[in-house]
């Protein structure tokens, strides 16, 4: 019966036999049946429980499974293995500790299970068979399921992503899933090139102490109430399978199915503080939600909380707003905290204490941002600005305050948490009023502020995480005069861009050049080559002095209240210096003594033949009376004297050499009057030509140009007297006439001195030569019939002969002698 059951088979495709595969300690599976007979089936699924039936057709690609059953002299050895398993957050030391989450504030949960147990299991399989005995493994497998359950209020990641730990490449995650709240992780033996005993121990005693899974991402569910407790719940179930077959000393084998299932128990050590039972592995978290509140906050310029009238301010002002924070609360809460621990403030432990506050201006378009943002907190012990945390986003300024030290007792932190000022100022410098601004423009910087407290405090291993919030809002007290009367709570200050009173001037100063005392007014200077000149700039002053007492008396003398701001004044001297003159590569320059005006490193330039000197005021000013003091501190005349201004040495007598000057200068700034009017100062000068000082070669129509010249005048060398030698007579000497000395003669009136033709021995080259031996000159000789020039006074040659005449008589008188 049953060989014609198996003819028949399935959609025409014979019935399995026990002949058609084979498998290693395997056989076909078939079913006994004592009408029947053995009967052996096809399987639709790989895990064989739904038969083939045979009148079923075949319409697709159809797979059909073989059913195997271990042979009956296999020795099966089971057992059910208790290993040991933990959930945590932070660290294993603390798995056994309630976890504190947070809003915003992702966290991790981590599945572990021991390998002791498993370890432990491995060894007894090895007591089982002789010492030294090789052992071969076939169709090894082992496999663990990991599953945690998440309760609701915790957010599962979307994106899981399982970081495995202690397996060291032995086992392996192969496959991750989310069911409902349930997270589904599987991990498996990496069986490769296992093919004995020894081999698989070797590998399963190299995984650490835990065989890990860690997910990242987890966060709080913002709908979760305050304190709720959180518990996710583990299970771990695994399995090891293998055949073991060994030769024993009769050649015969012995044979062995291992199958080991493994199931996970809370470990002890880890156990939840709050676990009901010792078997189960869980962990729990509570939720914990900020204590929310608020601060009062404003924003002011100086004292000015703009709450009763629109700040003035004028184009090109620079302005610094002040952030300031009602902290009192912040006080109250932490002395809350330390009368709930009554007397046993000292023995309280704080840790992870952290607070930050943020800061935020919006600045509009009307105002200008500097690009090195400063910003400054008053003087306390417990915040502070660290570098990098003045940020710019924009037009969005945002200032990040911090604690200045790390806590580690309560008694210290509350401490200097009451040692700050009530009101907390955090000032926010150099915001400028934009020059483009339409009179009568409003501008309003909006702020915020947001903070945090977080910390740990343990006392008697009781520990507590404290968080609070705070969020500012505006100060009735300070409210934004523009505001909408039902908006009490935006931060904000308005200013009115207003027209300042202009005071401007335009004038003239009396100005000078001057070589020491010389003004050079009723004659040129003179002066000679290589000759170093020290010019003087002098300004007469007078003018500017007379403003500011004008000023002064326009106040009605009531000045010790006005206050000033920007206030700037620059004068620029400039001398353009002729060919023939030579500037110093080092350029130096002093001004007389003045309390006023200095001149700084880097404002003396030279820029081609022209000397730009900047003088600038000493100080800055803020209040009038100081500046009107130093004004006319000033000597009516101010000198700017500029030295070791060289005569080349190349230039021909009667050279002139015209140096010309400018000086042009502001002074400008604003001004609050004691009516807090605003006005601002506009003041030009421009430098022309003292009268008493003009340049004695300058035209007489030109009554503005400040200029000094000099003129050339170098000695004029000597010229050395030609005496002729005489020639020697062959014969006796006859005594030669004397000649008689001509009469003295009245000189004519001077006349222009044409150039003689001797010439004057060439000037040296100005590089030193090297000096040699003197060479005798060529005697000259006397030319007769030859005409001399005429000079203005008398002929040079006419000289000369009056000393050949007397030569000769001197060489005839020696010559009778002899």
């Amino acid at each position: 019966m049953s060989q014609f059951l198996a003819s028949i088979g399935v959609n025409n495709i014979s019935s399995p036999n026990k002949d058609m595969a084979e498998r290693k300690y395997h056989s076909i599976y078939f079913e006994k049946s004592w009408l029947w007979g053995d009967t052996y089936y096809w399987y639709l699924d790989p895990f064989k429980n739904e038969k083939a039936i045979s009148s079923a057709k075949i319409t697709d690609d159809t797979t059909y499974y073989l059913k195997w059953k271990i042979n009956d002299n296999i020795e099966n050895v089971e057992a059910d293995v208790h290993i040991k398993g933990d959930i945590w957050s932070q660290s294993k030391e603390k798995s056994s500790n309630t976890t504190f989450v947070e809003l915003n504030r992702p966290f991790s949960i981590t599945g572990a299970v021991e390998t002791k147990e498993i370890k432990d299991k491995m060894q007894e399989i090895e007591k089982l068979y002789p010492t030294n005995s090789t052992i071969n493994l076939s169709e090894l497998s082992s496999s663990f399921t990991a599953t945690l359950t998440i309760p609701e209020g915790i957010n599962i990641p979307e994106n899981i992503k399982v970081i495995s730990g202690g397996m060291n490449d032995v086992f392996k995650v192969t496959n991750t899933k989310v069911d409902g709240r349930n997270i589904v992780i599987d991990f498996e033996l990496q069986k490769k090139d296992i093919q004995t005993y020894s081999e698989l121990k070797e590998k399963v005693f190299s995984t650490d102490e835990d065989l890990t899974v860690k997910i990242d991402g987890f966060t709080l569910d913002d709908k979760t109430i305050n304190d709720k407790e959180l518990t996710v719940m583990g299970e771990v179930t695994g399995t090891f399978k293998s055949f073991a077959s060994v030769t024993l000393e009769n050649n015969n084998e012995s044979i062995k199915l291992f199958t080991f299932d493994f199931i996970a128990k809370q470990n002890e050590k880890g156990k939840d503080e709050n676990a009901k039972d010792d078997s189960t592995i869980q962990h729990t978290f509570i939720a914990k939600l900020p204590e929310k509140d608020t601060l009062s906050g404003d924003i002011l310029i100086g004292d000015d909380t703009e709450h009763h009238k629109l700040f003035p301010v004028e184009k090109g002002q620079v302005l610094d707003y002040t952030g300031r924070l009602d902290v009192k609360n912040i006080k109250e809460k932490i002395n809350v905290l330390a009368g709930m621990y009554d007397k046993d403030l000292d023995k309280i432990d704080v840790k992870e204490v952290s607070s930050d506050f943020y800061a935020t201006f919006t600045v509009p378009n009307g105002l200008e941002i500097p690009n090195e943002l400063k910003a400054t907190l008053s003087d306390n012990e417990l915040f502070e600005i660290k570098d990098g945390d003045i940020t710019k986003d924009a037009n969005k300024i945002v200032i990040k305050m911090t604690l200045k030290k790390n806590y580690s007792k309560f008694v210290d932190l509350q401490k200097d948490v009451n040692s700050v000022s009530d009101k907390l100022d955090l000032t926010l410098k150099g915001i400028k009023v934009k020059e483009d601004n339409n009179k009568d423009t409003t501008l309003t910087v909006f702020g915020e502020v947001k903070g945090t407290f977080r910390g740990f405090a343990t006392l008697n291993n009781n520990t507590k995480l404290y968080l609070f919030e705070w969020t500012a809002i505006q100060d009735p007290d300070g409210k934004d005069f523009n505001q909408n009367k039902d908006d009490n709570s935006t931060i904000a200050f308005t200013v009115l861009v207003k027209a300042p009173e202009l005071i401007s001037y335009e004038g003239t100063l009396k100005g000078d050049i001057l070589i020491g005392d010389d003004t050079e007014h009723t004659a040129l200077k003179e002066v000679k080559s290589n000759d170093l000149l020290e010019y003087t700039g002098r300004l007469n002053v007078t003018d500017i002095k007379n403003q500011i007492t004008m000023l002064k008396e326009n106040y009605a003398k009531n000045t010790d209240s006005i206050s000033l701001n920007n206030i700037e004044s620059t004068f620029i001297a400039t001398f353009t210096v002729p060919y023939g003159l030579e500037i110093p590569n080092e350029l130096n320059a002093t001004l007389s003594d003045n309390k006023l005006f200095e001149i700084k490193d880097g404002d003396i330039i030279k820029d081609g033949n022209k000397i730009v000197i900047k003088m600038t005021l000493k100080k800055e000013y803020s209040k009038f009376n100081d500046l009107y003091d130093d004004v006319l501190s000033v000597s009516d005349k101010l000198d700017l004297k500029i030295p070791n201004i060289k005569v080349t040495d190349n230039l021909e007598s009667g050279t002139k050499l015209k140096v010309v000057g400018t000086v042009e200068g502001y002074f400008k700034g604003f001004a609050k009057t004691v009516e807090e009017n605003k006005q601002q100062y506009d003041f030009k000068w421009t430098a022309v030509q003292d009268p008493d000082g003009k340049d004695f070669d300058q035209a007489k129509d030109d009554d503005l140009t400040i200029a000094f010249t000099v003129t050339v005048k170098n000695p004029q060398k000597p010229i050395d007297p030609i005496v002729p030698e005489p020639k020697p007579d062959p014969e006796d000497p006859k005594p030669e006439p004397e000649v008689p000395k001509p009469e003295p003669k009245p000189n004519p009136e001077p006349k222009p001195e044409p150039k003689p033709e001797l010439k004057p021995e060439p000037k040296p080259e100005p590089k030193s030569e090297p000096k040699s031996e003197p060479k005798p000159e060529p005697k000259p000789e006397l030319k007769k019939k030859e005409k001399l020039p005429k000079t203005n006074v008398q002929s040079t040659m006419s000289y000369v002969l009056v000393a050949l005449a007397g030569l000769g008589g001197v060489y005839i008188s020696t010559k009778k002698k002899k």
